[in-house]
């Protein structure tokens, strides 16, 4: 008796867990379920964000920091012209220092004359689709300078978030594996179903 208490109590929490975990994420799945039929789908013309961009540029005076990292470099240009993202890009020669910053909603170029300490700063602004499309693809993962990943607190908590995104999603098809068995009477239009998405996903794993 009390073994079974105690499964029909576990049994109870699953379901409980199963609604709430759901509705946490609810906001997240959608997100990204636009943002991959945005991109998915470059063609419809609200999907055309780039587009519609705004640019704009300027000439800004800077002071050039004895500093012993390129990384610590584009950080305190980043302070002295008032911007804030992603350094997600660094390109250095002999009399030019570059780099970009990146966040969801605008993409800034910033080339230094090493000689004139002087700054010009490409702007390039997107609207809300090319707000989602850029969190979709946010990752803060830089191969080419692993020292600069997610360099920026705002990208540190997307990559956490979306870590609990994966992990909610986990806990969702597990918890509703779970609440299928624990409906007897329906195991076969749900064996049916999952047997369906295997066979379509191994075809796309396997032939893609």
């Amino acid at each position: 008796m009390a073994s079974r208490n105690l499964l029909n109590s576990i049994l109870r929490w699953n379901q409980k867990m199963h609604v709430y975990v759901g509705l946490g994420l609810l906001v997240f799945v959608w997100l990204f379920a636009v943002s991959g039929l945005v991109l998915n789908h470059p063609k419809w013309k609200f999907a055309q964000y780039w587009s519609g961009r705004q640019e704009s540029s300027a000439d800004r005076p800077v002071e050039l920091p004895a500093v012993p990292t390129d990384a610590a470099r584009a950080r305190n240009l980043m302070e002295q012209l008032g911007l804030a993202g992603e350094i997600d890009q660094i390109k250095v020669s002999a009399d030019r220092f570059e780099f970009r910053v990146v966040t969801p909603a605008r993409i800034v170029t910033v080339g230094v004359d090493l000689a004139g300490s002087l700054a010009h700063v490409q702007q390039v602004k997107v609207n809300g689709w090319g707000v989602l499309s850029g969190l979709h693809h946010l990752t803060g993962v830089h191969k080419d300078l692993p020292s600069l990943m997610r360099n920026s607190v705002a990208t540190r908590l997307w990559s956490i978030a979306m870590d609990a995104v994966c992990a909610g999603l986990v806990l969702l098809v597990l918890s509703g594996l779970c609440i299928w068995v624990q409906r007897g009477g329906r195991l076969l239009p749900g064996a049916m179903s999952l047997l369906l998405g295997i066979l379509v996903c191994g075809l796309l794993l396997f032939v893609l």
